[in-house]
């Protein structure tokens, strides 16, 4: 037992080099993009009061959070933890701001940093109001810390307050990408407001991701189909989802199967997460984009569907498994909500295993009668 443990360990060793680097030298680093947010990782959405709270600590030189970092194949350092914070400096540094009035949460994924600054690339895919930064004295009284409105001698000495970067370099490059990914899942897993497929979509930069992320999207009758963009990702988990059902559900003419689940739905999209990570083929990939872009063209409804989530999903894994490609209406959205059969399995605890597959037989008895 120890030896297991021990060459476990050994395989996932790991080097932290900290390195102590100046507000301003920092915030020129990720001006000039050297230093990275991966575009799947989590969407800006710190609110004012919480960037200046941020600003504060820096001015009163109290501690920072320390930002986790490792190399690319660029040469460059990809954050795997402290993008909020990284976000929240650089829009302290540059004096505006992605006010929520006029954006939603702002997403990596949207920047294109190609022969641009951060900045010029922030600006040119949001709008960005003036930032104005205030601070309570002791006495009671308020003032503007704005970084452009700081006196010169007190902005010299925030200039070099001291910011931790640590960047990880790995012993075994074999376990890079896998440890990379539990790194970040620990990082994150305590962090406030950080739904499930934040961290997913943080942990898996991969060619299958970069086809859902295309459909929600672009996909603009799947954008109908849902309503507007989830800033918890709901959406992306749901198109995820979807996927992980066509891989994991068999019908066997009267019974439907659902393989490696374990009565966690969270859990269950992890484990169809590291299978997609690993796929190379476009072949493969491009399989599941036609089954949800063309189960997409059937649902003809006119109602969106991002709190129907279950119905969805249902309508879906009878289409797909039971090659039905008749059109999914409002009406027979309606008649499968009404059926005992759904009803039952879904009014209290909807992703029990025996609940799920006795939904989908009663979905399958509807649409099939309706297909002959």
């Amino acid at each position: 037992m120890a030896e297991l443990i021990q060459k476990y360990l050994d395989d996932i060793k790991i080097q932290q080099y900290k390195t102590d680097i100046g507000f301003r030298t920092l915030m020129e680093g990720v001006n000039d993009n050297r230093y990275i947010i991966p575009k799947y990782q989590r969407k800006f959405k710190w609110s004012k009061e919480k960037l200046e709270a941020l600003v504060q600590s820096l001015i009163c030189d109290f501690p920072i959070p320390p930002i986790y970092t490792y190399r690319n194949k660029k040469n460059q350092l990809e954050i795997l933890d402290g993008q909020q914070r990284i976000f929240s400096l650089f829009f302290y540094y540059i004096g505006e701001y992605a006010d929520s009035k006029k954006n939603s949460a702002i997403d990596y994924q949207k920047l294109d940093v190609t022969g641009k600054s951060f900045k010029e690339a922030l600006k040119d895919a949001y709008t960005l109001s003036p930032l104005e930064t205030k601070m309570v004295l002791d006495n009671g009284k308020e003032v503007d810390i704005s970084y452009a409105n700081l006196p010169i001698e007190v902005q010299s000495v925030v200039d070099y307050v001291s910011l931790t970067v640590v960047e990880i370099r790995w012993v075994n490059q074999e376990k890079k990408a896998e440890t990379i990914q539990q790194i970040f899942k620990n990082l994150n897993k305590g962090g406030v407001n950080l739904e499930p497929q934040e961290i997913r979509d943080g942990v898996y930069d991969c060619r299958f991701y970069d086809m859902l992320h295309n459909i929600n999207d672009n996909n603009l009758a799947w954008r109908k189909l849902w309503g507007k963009e989830s800033a918890n990702g709901k959406d992306m988990e749901t198109l995820l989802t979807l996927c992980a059902y066509r891989k994991h559900v068999t019908f066997d003419g009267e019974k439907f199967h659902i393989e490696n689940y374990t009565g966690r739905l969270a859990n269950f999209l992890d484990y169809f997460s590291e299978f997609v990570f690993q796929i190379e083929d476009n072949k493969i990939i491009e399989e599941y984009k036609d089954s949800i872009e063309r189960f997409i063209r059937q649902m003809k409804v006119g109602k969106v569907m991002n709190q129907k989530v279950t119905l969805l999903t249902s309508a879906y894994i009878v289409c797909e498994k039971c090659n039905i490609k008749d059109e999914i209406t409002d009406e027979i959205l309606d008649e499968i909500k009404c059926s005992k059969s759904y009803k039952k399995n879904t009014d209290q605890g909807t992703f029990g295993k025996g609940k799920m597959t006795e939904r989908w037989k009663g979905v399958y008895e509807i649409l099939s009668k309706r297909s002959k």
